[in-house]
């Protein structure tokens, strides 16, 4: 088998070809960025031909490429840059795929696609009615998938994923940042659960499902961690993981979404999204809980990095730096 690898060079790409290195496997990849692994090859996912090229002799494509993180965007100008690198980019790929023999494609989605979850842990079965134009882009780009699947007898398997923790630019990365500097509100606990995977989890599923991709092809399947802690167990968590003592004191929920308020209306007028809002305070006081039982018992693979194990390795690994 031969690999392809989009998104080499980002968070999850990258971790993902050094597992695979580690394996022996055949892989070639493809960035955005420039970098010195002579495997990867800048390409935007938009230039068919190049693609074409890059896939001669690839069996199987994992396509981690995506716009995820928005934060220096102003908000109008997210939809757009999600559509063309999330389903634009993802359909020019499969284009490539199918006149190149590919075979088998593997999506790192988002549980985004789905609609919210409440306080009730959901699993493949809930309603796809995404809220957020993230979670709009990703579910088009499942769709795309399926339709190219019927017409060229294309294996795939789609992930959706929960948070990805571990060493990257995400949410809990910034939120851990800000927590070390003692600029993180004490927020209160609201009871939530927000479901999350280790990043090496997530490539211990990844990888079964680049060998076994035929076991749990043309299927979508939601990838989460042991845990679906609150937000104030997550602010307790990094505090201890970052050996700064316990502390019982709690803002009010009524003044964070009155701060969220002001910013969000800060960030209308200097045109540009700030690190805290009320899209970041949703994340922290309400629900996104997910089971991951359904690939469980298709391939049984488990989770094994625990809440406190992570937060641990993720205080060493990046905020060391």
């Amino acid at each position: 088998m031969r690999y392809f690898i989009t998104g080499a060079s980002g968070f999850v790409g990258g971790e993902l070809v050094n597992r695979l290195n580690s394996e022996g496997l055949s892989w070639l990849g493809i960035s955005r960025s420039k970098t010195t692994n002579p495997n990867i090859h800048i390409c935007e996912l938009s230039n068919k031909l190049r693609l074409i090229e890059l896939l001669k002799g690839v069996d199987c494509i994992v396509h981690c490429a995506g716009y995820a993180h928005a934060f220096k965007l102003p908000p109008n100008e997210i939809l757009n840059e999600a559509w063309a690198v999330n389903v634009c980019g993802t359909e020019v790929l499969l284009e490539a795929a199918a006149e190149s023999g590919v075979k088998k494609f593997i999506f790192l989605s988002s549980v985004k696609a789905m609609s919210e979850s409440g306080e009730i842990c959901v699993d493949e079965s809930w309603d796809c009615l995404p809220a957020s134009k993230y979670g709009q882009s990703k579910l088009a780009a499942e769709q795309l998938i399926e339709k190219y699947a019927d017409l060229y007898k294309l294996e795939y398997v789609i992930l959706r994923l929960t948070m990805v923790y571990g060493g990257g630019k995400g949410n809990l990365e910034r939120m851990a940042r800000l927590v070390k500097k003692r600029c993180f509100p004490p927020i209160p606990d609201t009871g939530n659960h927000r479901s999350m995977i280790y990043i090496e989890d997530l490539l211990d599923i990844i990888v079964i499902a680049m060998k076994k991709t035929q076991m749990i092809a043309n299927d979508i399947y939601i990838v989460t961690g042991p845990a679906a802690p609150s937000g104030r167990q997550l602010y307790d968590g990094l505090r201890s993981a970052l050996s700064m003592s316990a502390t019982s004191v709690q803002v009010p929920k009524i003044s964070l979404v009155f701060f969220a308020l002001i910013f969000d209306y800060m960030q209308i007028f200097f045109k540009k999204q700030l690190p805290f809002n009320s899209e970041v305070l949703d994340r922290l006081i309400h629900s996104a809980w997910y089971s991951s039982k359904k690939i469980e018992n298709a391939t049984g693979w488990r989770p094994k990095v625990t809440l406190e194990q992570g937060l641990r390795a993720l205080a060493n690994r990046t905020l060391s730096n």
